[in-house]
C-alpha cells in the first residue's frame, strides 16, 4: 500500500498536503514506473503555495477520508508544485485548453501511467455545486472508463498526440510575405478600449502584451497605454496601503483583486510602469513602480535571494485561514483620512481602492495616511513561500535594471547587481542554472525559462555597462542551453526535450525570450544559434500571432533589420 511521501519535500506547497490521507506521490519516474507495474491511472493535482483554490479543494477533498480512500486504491496520487516544475504544468495547461477549458490552478489531470493526459479540470467540488461534478463522482466515471472502456481512452490520447503533432509542424514564411500590420491589428482586437487591459471578466495584467504595444508606433494606443497605466496605479490590483500587486481582479472593472501575491507579477508591473513614464511623464506611474520595488526589496529579500510569493489567505479572529483577511480594513482606520482625501477612496467591503482621478499630488498625500495605517495594522501577516526561484529573480533583476536605466538612479542598479550576484553564488554552476533555492539546500531541477531569463539579464547588464564578463557568461549559457534544450529546428521547455510550449502567460514564453536575446547576441558575438530556431519562431508568431505578443516584438525587429 503506498503512503503519503510529501513529509520529504522541501516545497511549501507540498508540505502543505503532507498530513493529507491522500497517499500522494513526487514527481519522479519511479512515481511513473509504479503506476505501470501497478496499472493504475495518474492523478495529477498541480497548485501552488499561495493560490486560493488550491487550499478550497485540499480542504474539502485532499483531507477527507473517502475521498482518499478511493484515490489511493484506484490511482496513483501525484502532487506537483508548478513553481518547481513549469514545464509540466504547461504540458497539461495545453491539455486542458485544447480540450475547449479554461486552465488554471488547482489544475486536476487524469493521465495514463506513462502520463499521457485523457481528462482534466481544475477546481472540482466535494459536492456538485456551481454546475461542477463532485469530486468523488468524477473519480468513480474515472475509474469505470479506465477499467472497462480503455479503447476511449486510447482514441482519445492518439487524437491528442496527432493535434500536438501537426500543431508544431513548421511552415516557412519568406519575411517580405510577413504583413506585420496584419498581426498587430489582431493584438489591437483582444484590447478593452474602455477599461483598460484585455478584454475579458477578469482583469490580468497580461505584461507581455502591453509591453508589445509599448513598443508600437501606433499613436492611436497611447490613451489605451494610459488608461490602463492608471489601472494599475490606482485599482483594486494594487495594495495601496501595505504596497506591492496582487495577482489579478477578478471583475472586469478591477474594483477586487484575488489576493496572492507573486514576485513575477511585481517585476513585470514594475517594469511596464517605468517603461510607460518614459513614454508619458506622468509621475504617478513612476511612483507605483518605485514603492513596487521597495516593497519587494523590503518583504521578499533574503540573504539568498528573493522569495517567491505572499499567500491570498491570512489567518481570521477565529484562527481559520480566509481569503483576503489581511488586506480588509475596519472603517475606523480609514478615518483618519482628512475628509478631502477619503473622497477619492473606494471602500468595498473593508477592501481600498482609488478613484480613476486621483493624480500623482493627491496619491503622494494619500501615502502620508496609508503608511500610518500601515504601521498600525495589527492583523497576522499572510503566510510567504520562501522558495527562490531563479527565473522570477532574474525578472526582478532586469525590472531594477530598467528602473536605474531610465531614472538614472544607481541605488536600484546597485540592488541588481547583489541580487544577481546572489542567484550566481546559489544557482549558477558555470554555466550550468539551477531552478529552485530552499536556503542554501538546491533543487537542481533545470528549465528553459531559468536559462532564458538568466541570458535576458546578463544582456542587460552587458548593454548599461559594455563589462564583457557579463557577455562571455551570456554567451556561455546561451551555448549550454542550446545543448540541453534545443533539438531540429525547436527548443524545448525541459532537458528531456519533450515539451514544446511557446505562448505567453502571466510572464513571458522562454522561447520567445530566448528568440531576442540570440537576436541581441548577433550584434555582439559571432553566433549562428539565432538562424537555427528562426524560422519556428516566425511560424508561431504567425499562426497563432494572439498568443504570442514577445515573438511578435521579435518578429518585428526581424522585419526591420
Amino acid at each position: 500500500m503506498i503512503k503519503n511521501e510529501l513529509s520529504k519535500a522541501k516545497s511549501k506547497y507540498l508540505l502543505q498536503h503532507k498530513d493529507n490521507p491522500v497517499a500522494w506521490q513526487t514527481w519522479n519516474n519511479e512515481t511513473l514506473e509504479l503506476a505501470k507495474r501497478l496499472n493504475k491511472p495518474l492523478f495529477i493535482s498541480i497548485g501552488y503555495s499561495s493560490c486560493h483554490w488550491c487550499h478550497v479543494m485540499a480542504h474539502e477533498s485532499f483531507e477527507d477520508n473517502e475521498t482518499a480512500n478511493i484515490l489511493n486504491k484506484n490511482f496513483i496520487p501525484i502532487k506537483i508544485d508548478k513553481e518547481e516544475y513549469p514545464e509540466i504544468d504547461k504540458k497539461y495547461q495545453f491539455y486542458i485548453q485544447i480540450t475547449n477549458k479554461q486552465g488554471g490552478w488547482p489544475l486536476s489531470v487524469f493521465a495514463t501511467p506513462e502520463g499521457e493526459p485523457f481528462f482534466a479540470g481544475t477546481y472540482f467540488p466535494k459536492e456538485e455545486k456551481y454546475g461542477i461534478i463532485s469530486f468523488k463522482n468524477l473519480l468513480n466515471q474515472i475509474i469505470n472508463i479506465f477499467h472497462n472502456q480503455s479503447e476511449q481512452i486510447d482514441k482519445s490520447i492518439k487524437k491528442y498526440n496527432q493535434f500536438i503533432s501537426d500543431f508544431y509542424k513548421i511552415d516557412s514564411f519568406p519575411l517580405h510575405s510577413i504583413n506585420i500590420s496584419q498581426l498587430h491589428e489582431r493584438i489591437i482586437s483582444l484590447l478593452d478600449f474602455k477599461k483598460g487591459g484585455l478584454k475579458g471578466n477578469n482583469k490580468f495584467p497580461n505584461i507581455p502584451y502591453l509591453l508589445y504595444l509599448l513598443e508600437s508606433e501606433d499613436e492611436k494606443l497611447q490613451d489605451y497605454l494610459y488608461l490602463t497605466g492608471k489601472k494599475l496605479a490606482l485599482s483594486g490590483l494594487y495594495d495601496h496601503i501595505n504596497g506591492g500587486f496582487f495577482r489579478y481582479c477578478v471583475d472586469e472593472n478591477w474594483s477586487y483583486p484575488h489576493f496572492e501575491k507573486m514576485l513575477y507579477d511585481n517585476a513585470l508591473n514594475s517594469l511596464f510602469l517605468i517603461k510607460l513614464y518614459e513614454k508619458t511623464k506622468e509621475p504617478l506611474f513612476y511612483h507605483i513602480a518605485r514603492k513596487t520595488l521597495d516593497f519587494i526589496l523590503e518583504e521578499f529579500n533574503t540573504e539568498n535571494g528573493l522569495i517567491a510569493s505572499m499567500n491570498a489567505d491570512s489567518l481570521n479572529e477565529e484562527g481559520k485561514f480566509q481569503e483576503g483577511y489581511f488586506y480588509h480594513l475596519p472603517e475606523e482606520q480609514l478615518s483618519i483620512l482628512p475628509q478631502n482625501l477619503q473622497n477619492f477612496i473606494i471602500n468595498n467591503n473593508g477592501f481600498t481602492y482609488l478613484k480613476d482621478n486621483v493624480d500623482y499630488e493627491t496619491y503622494k498625500k494619500l501615502d502620508i495616511y496609508f503608511e500610518k495605517i500601515s504601521e498600525n495594522h495589527t492583523k497576522e501577516k499572510p503566510e510567504k513561500d520562501n522558495k527562490i526561484i531563479c527565473s522570477w529573480n532574474m525578472l526582478f533583476v532586469d525590472a531594477l535594471l530598467t528602473f536605474a536605466e531610465i531614472t538614472n538612479d544607481d541605488y536600484y542598479f546597485n540592488h541588481a547587481i547583489s541580487l544577481f550576484n546572489k542567484l550566481k553564488t546559489f544557482q549558477i554552476s558555470k554555466s550550468r542554472i539551477y531552478r529552485i533555492n530552499y536556503h542554501s539546500e538546491i533543487f537542481k531541477h533545470e528549465t528553459l525559462e531559468d536559462y532564458s531569463f538568466t541570458i535576458m539579464a546578463l544582456i542587460h547588464f552587458f548593454e548599461m555597462t559594455k563589462e564583457k564578463e557579463f557577455l562571455s557568461l551570456a554567451n556561455s549559457i546561451t551555448k549550454t542551453t542550446f545543448e540541453k534544450f534545443y533539438n531540429e529546428n525547436y527548443l524545448f521547455l525541459d532537458i528531456n526535450k519533450s515539451i514544446l510550449d511557446t505562448f505567453d502567460d502571466a510572464i513571458y514564453s522562454p522561447v520567445g525570450i530566448m528568440g531576442l536575446n540570440l537576436h541581441k547576441l548577433t550584434n555582439y558575438i559571432s553566433n549562428d544559434n539565432f538562424n537555427t530556431i528562426k524560422s519556428f519562431l516566425i511560424d508561431r508568431g504567425i499562426k497563432y500571432s494572439t498568443g504570442h505578443p514577445t515573438i511578435l516584438r521579435l518578429i518585428r525587429r526581424v522585419v526591420d533589420d
